[in-house]
C-alpha cells in the first residue's frame, strides 16, 4: 500500500471514529469490563483465601504439636489437671478456630479425662474434668481406632458428633493426636476445629462484597451462606454445587476452575458472579481435596456512568484530534522514518557496528531500509570476523603454545604492572626463577614427545600449586618464572617451594622417568628487599637459580639480600 493511500485511509478512519466513539462506550462495554474485572478479582481473592486457609492449617498443626508435647510432659510429671486445662484454655482463647480440646484415655474406651470447650453463644470457655464420657462409639473415633496407634488422625469436614450441645449443622474437623506416656499411647488429644471460624479468619483480609462456600469433592455443601444447604446429604436433601450451578460441574469432576454469572438467594443484586476452584486441605500429613467457591456482588452503575462520561469526553477530544491526525501521520510515516534512516546511514558511513533498522511497512521507505540493512549485515559480518582474528592473534602472542601458560613477553608486562601496584600499596612479592634439571637427558634419550609431556606436566603442577592471584609463565626452553603476589610471610614461599619439589619428584614415578630424575632448581628474589625494578629483580632471581643448579638435584636458593 502506497503512502498516499495510507494517509487517505487514516483520515477517513479518523472521521468515522469521531461519530462512533459514543457507541464504543456503551453499556455492553461496561458489562464486558465488569465481567473481566470480576473474574480477575475472584480468581486472585479465591487463591489468596485458599492459601490463607492452608496457612492457618499449618499454624494449627504447629500449635497441636506444641500442645501435645507440653501436655505429655505435664502428665508424665504428674501435674494437676487444672494446671493442664489452664494451658489448653490459653490455646483456645488465642485461636478462634479451636472449638474444643480434650484428653481421652485410650485404655478405658476413649473416656474423656478432661475437656475445655468454647460455648457457641457466649464464646466463654467451659472446662469439664472427669466427665466419664466415652467417645469410642462415635463414628470418627471408631475409624481412627482402626488406624495405627501412633498416627495422627484427621477427620473429613463433618458436623459435630454431639448434636445435643451443637444442634446446628456447622462444619468441623476433628484431630485425634496420640500422646505417648511411659512408651505407650495411653492417651489421645482430641482437637475440634471450627471450619466456619477458620474460614472467617482466613478471609478477613479479603475485599468486600464476597461470600464463600466450601464443598466436598462430590459437590456437597459443607459451608454455605445459606446454612440450610450445609450437610443436606445427611438429611436426605440433594444440595450440591453442580446442581445449583451446572457451569461448575467441571470444577467438581475435573478440578478445572470455573467463573460465571449467576443469581444468589442471599442477595437481590442482579450482577452476581461465582468462582469455583479445587483446593487442598493439608493437615498433619493428611491431604484432602475440597471445592472452594466465592460469590461476588458487583454493581454496574458506577462503572457505566464512568465509561459514559469518558465516552463523551473522548468524543469532544476526537473532534479536536482529527485535525492533528493527518499532520502526525505525515510525521510518523514519512518524516520520522526518513530521519532515522539518515542517522542509520551515518552510522554505516562511520563504520559503526549497529543493529538492523526495523521498519515493518511495505512501501518505498521500507525498500530503502531493507537495502541499508543488507549493507549493514555484510559490514557487521566482516567486522565480527576481523574482531575474532584480532583476539586470536592477541591470545597467541601472549600465550606459550605448548603449556598454555603466559609467555615471556606477557609476563614482562605483568611483572611491571604488579611492581607498580605493590609499590602503591607498599606490599611484598616473590619472584621465583625455575629451571628443570635433567630435561636435556629426557629429551635426548626418550624423545621430544616425552620432553614436551614433562614440560606440560610441570606447567600443570606449577599452576595447580599457586593461588589464583599468582602468576606463572614459561620463560623459555625448560625455564619457568613464578610471581607470588601480596606476600605476607616468607614462610609462604618456603611452603610453595617444598610443595613444588615434592610434586615434581612424584612426576618421575607418574611419567616413568626413574633413570633421569627430573627436578627443579629454584631461585628466589623478594620485592622490594632485593630490587625495586623488574630488570634487577629478574637478574637476582636468575643468579639464585644458577646457584641452586650448581648444588645439584632439587634445590632452592635465595638472593643474598633476602635470606
Amino acid at each position: 500500500m502506497t503512502l498516499s493511500r495510507k494517509i487517505s485511509l487514516i483520515f477517513t478512519l479518523s472521521i468515522l471514529a469521531t461519530f462512533t466513539c459514543i457507541a464504543w462506550y456503551t453499556y455492553d462495554r461496561s458489562i464486558a469490563l465488569l465481567v473481566q474485572d470480576s473474574e480477575l478479582k475472584a480468581k486472585q481473592t479465591s487463591e489468596i483465601a485458599a492459601n490463607a486457609l492452608q496457612q492457618r492449617l499449618f499454624d494449627i498443626e504447629r500449635t497441636n504439636d506444641m500442645l501435645a508435647k507440653v501436655i505429655t510432659e505435664k502428665i508424665a510429671a504428674g501435674t494437676e489437671l487444672y494446671q493442664i486445662t489452664s494451658v489448653i484454655s490459653s490455646v483456645i482463647e488465642n485461636n478462634p478456630s479451636y472449638q474444643s480440646i480434650s484428653v481421652v484415655d485410650n485404655t478405658r474406651a476413649q473416656t474423656e479425662l478432661f475437656k475445655v470447650e468454647r460455648h457457641n453463644q457466649t464464646q466463654r470457655l467451659r472446662t469439664t474434668i472427669n466427665s466419664n464420657t466415652s467417645l469410642g462409639h462415635v463414628q470418627i473415633f471408631a475409624i481412627a481406632n482402626k488406624g495405627s496407634d501412633d498416627k495422627i488422625f484427621v477427620s473429613p469436614v463433618t458436623s459435630h458428633y454431639d448434636r445435643l450441645s451443637h444442634p446446628t449443622l456447622s462444619p468441623y474437623v476433628f484431630i485425634i493426636y496420640p500422646i505417648s506416656i511411659s512408651s505407650k499411647n495411653d492417651c489421645s488429644l482430641v482437637v475440634t476445629i471450627d471450619i466456619k471460624k477458620l474460614m472467617l479468619d482466613a478471609t478477613s483480609i479479603m475485599d468486600e462484597p464476597s461470600m464463600y462456600i466450601i464443598a466436598n469433592t462430590q459437590g456437597d455443601y459443607l459451608l454455605h451462606p445459606n446454612e440450610d444447604k450445609q450437610f443436606g446429604f445427611t438429611r436426605g436433601k440433594v444440595e450440591r454445587v453442580q446442581i445449583d450451578h451446572p457451569q461448575a460441574a467441571r470444577t467438581v469432576s475435573e478440578k478445572i476452575p470455573s467463573f460465571f454469572k449467576t443469581t444468589s438467594d442471599t442477595s437481590s443484586e442482579s450482577n452476581v458472579y461465582a468462582y469455583f476452584l479445587s483446593a487442598e486441605f493439608a493437615l498433619h500429613n493428611t491431604v484432602k481435596h475440597y471445592i472452594f467457591g466465592q460469590y461476588r456482588n458487583e454493581s454496574i452503575a458506577h462503572l457505566w456512568m464512568s465509561n459514559a462520561l469518558e465516552g463523551y469526553a473522548i468524543t469532544v477530544l476526537m473532534l479536536v484530534t482529527t485535525a492533528l491526525v493527518l499532520s502526525y501521520s505525515l510525521f510518523k510515516l514519512i518524516t520520522q522514518p526518513l530521519s532515522q534512516i539518515a542517522q542509520f546511514a551515518n552510522r554505516i558511513t562511520l563504520g559503526e557496528k549497529t543493529a538492523c533498522y526495523k521498519y515493518e511497512h511495505r512501501d518505498e521507505i521500507g525498500d530503502l531500509a531493507n537495502a541499508l540493512n543488507y549493507l549493514q549485515q555484510k559490514l557487521n559480518l566482516k567486522y565480527t570476523q576481523l574482531k575474532q582474528s584480532e583476539e586470536k592473534f592477541q591470545h597467541l602472542a601472549r600465550t606459550d603454545h605448548l603449556t598454555g601458560l603466559s609467555n615471556r613477553h606477557s609476563f614482562t608486562e605483568t611483572l611491571q604492572q604488579e611492581i607498580e601496584q605493590h609499590q602503591i600499596h607498599q606490599m611484598h612479592m616473590a619472584l621465583m626463577f625455575i629451571d628443570v634439571n635433567n630435561f636435556k637427558q629426557v629429551n635426548d634419550h626418550l624423545g621430544h614427545h616425552n620432553g614436551d609431556l614433562l614440560l606440560k606436566s610441570i606447567a600443570n603442577t606449577l599452576a595447580g600449586s599457586l593461588r589464583s592471584s599468582d602468576v606463572v609463565c614459561r620463560y623459555g626452553g625448560d625455564e619457568f618464572v613464578v610471581l607470588i603476589t601480596n606476600l605476607a610471610s616468607l614462610d609462604t614461599v618456603h611452603s610453595i617451594c617444598d610443595k613444588l619439589h615434592n610434586s615434581v619428584a612424584q612426576l618421575n614415578d607418574d611419567l616413568d622417568l626413574p633413570n633421569f630424575m627430573a627436578s627443579l632448581s629454584i631461585g628466589v628474589a623478594i620485592y622490594p628487599s632485593t630490587a625495586v625494578n623488574a630488570e634487577k629483580l629478574m637478574r637476582q632471581a636468575d643468579k639464585a637459580m644458577y646457584s641452586a643448579k650448581k648444588k645439584g638435584g632439587p634445590q632452592t636458593c635465595w638472593s643474598p639480600s633476602d635470606h
